[in-house]
């Protein structure tokens, strides 16, 4: 189901953007589909006593509509940022940068969750 809902929300969120460039689309997918694991990871994980959330602005024990609304407000605004690129043209290095220092930031998240236990389906305490 989880499956599921991603690739519906990213089929939807991209198919207004025909004028991307096929690497900006794989890109926008690749953020926003690690974004919705490490918002998944992080709701399983917090049903377990020993995890608390690390980002300082969700606080240690968000609620899953806090995660959920922060995660949906940050993937809307990285979508107008990488909408706005495209739009104006930008130079293909600043484009593959605003991508790459999100994509390694939530590889990284969803790493960091999975080597402690948590995964978008369940959490263990280590």
């Amino acid at each position: 189901m989880f499956v599921k809902a991603i690739v519906l929300s990213l089929a939807l969120l991209l198919s207004g953007c025909s004028h991307w460039s096929t690497e900006t689309k794989v890109e926008e997918a690749v953020y926003q589909s690690l974004s919705a694991v490490d918002a998944a990871q992080t709701i399983q994980g917090l049903r377990q006593p020993c995890y608390s959330e690390s980002n300082h602005v969700l606080g240690s024990h968000p609620s899953p509509a806090e995660v959920v609304g922060f995660r949906a407000l940050v993937g809307g605004i990285h979508f107008a940022v990488t909408s706005m690129l495209e739009d104006q043209d930008a130079d293909l290095w600043v484009k593959r940068m605003w991508q790459g220092v999100f994509i390694f930031t939530e590889g990284r998240a969803v790493y960091m969750n999975w080597s402690l236990g948590a995964t978008p389906v369940g959490a263990t305490c280590p």
